[in-house]
């Protein structure tokens, strides 16, 4: 009898083991569906995101193409002008023009 008792207690334990094998297998079978969800949804936003860093990156170019013409327009305008071609000027409008040359400039390094 002693014997038999031991041998219920372990198919007892067995199927309680079991029983638990089960409860975590399918914990882990939801875990893994939510994970493919996420993943799903990780990937679509990831997807979101490179279409509006190449909208972003060909927006930058347009807008520094449109900036580049006219500040070399202005850039090259404001050196004719300081450097006399149309009439002399005095050392306070070559300073004023000189500062605009470097604005541009620095403007023009920006858009690069």
């Amino acid at each position: 009898m002693e014997h038999q008792d031991t041998i219920d207690v372990l198919k007892a334990e067995i199927l309680r083991l079991q029983k638990r094998i089960e409860d975590l297998e399918w914990g882990n079978s939801r875990t893994n569906d939510g994970i493919k969800v996420l993943y799903k949804e990780l990937a679509a936003k990831n997807a979101e995101l490179q279409k509006f860093n190449e909208l972003k990156t060909q927006l930058l170019a347009n807008v520094s193409h449109e900036y580049k013409s006219p500040l070399t327009i202005i850039k090259e305008a404001v050196a004719i002008v300081q450097d006399g071609v149309y009439g002399e000027i005095n050392e306070m409008q070559k300073r004023f023009l000189g500062k605009a040359i470097n604005a541009a400039e620095r403007l023009a390094k920006l858009v690069n």
